[in-house]
Order: structure tokens, then C-alpha cells, then sequence
């Protein structure tokens, strides 16, 4: 995508799709990461003071976001199954 975009062309829905699979996947991955250092750290992880409290709050609202929230999957099902995306920020 990022090649078609330089080269002054428009991305295509098969490049959207691609870019929208591999960001939530990305999100995902990073939410998990997070999650599984927020466990070990155990009780300490849940006080203001603890930067893994922070990095966990952070993390999770991120996973919200339109470009990356799950059910931003739908549309890149849809598209794979050669439908249109419901979604007008596809």
C-alpha cells in the first residue's frame, strides 16, 4: 500500500484490506504482550505508581480505536469474500 500511496496512486480495497488485517493483528499481538507482563507483575501491576498499570490502560484504550478495534474485522471478511465494506472508514 505504502508503494501504491508514494507512487501517487490510490490504494486499492485488496491493499486496504491487507493494511487493516495486519493492524488489528498488530494491536492484538501488542494488547496480549501487555496483558501477560500486566499478570505477572501481579498485585504491584494495579497501583497508579506501577508503569505496567499505565502501559496496560494505554494498550487497551489503543484496541478501541476505529482503525484497529475488532469489529473492524468484519469489513476485511466481507472484502475477502468479495463484498463491499459496510463501513465508510474502510
Amino acid at each position: 500500500m505504502w508503494d501504491s500511496v508514494s507512487a501517487g496512486c490510490e490504494a486499492t480495497i485488496e491493499e486496504r484490506t491487507k493494511l487493516r488485517l495486519a493492524t488489528c493483528n498488530a494491536a492484538a499481538a501488542s494488547a496480549q504482550a501487555v496483558d501477560f507482563c500486566y499478570d505477572t507483575g501481579g498485585s504491584s501491576s494495579i497501583y497508579d505508581s506501577s508503569l505496567l498499570q499505565r502501559c496496560f490502560r494505554d494498550v487497551h484504550a489503543a484496541t478501541q480505536h476505529v482503525a484497529v478495534a475488532p469489529d473492524g474485522l468484519e469489513d476485511a471478511g466481507r472484502v475477502l469474500f468479495g463484498l463491499e465494506p459496510s463501513s465508510l472508514f474502510f
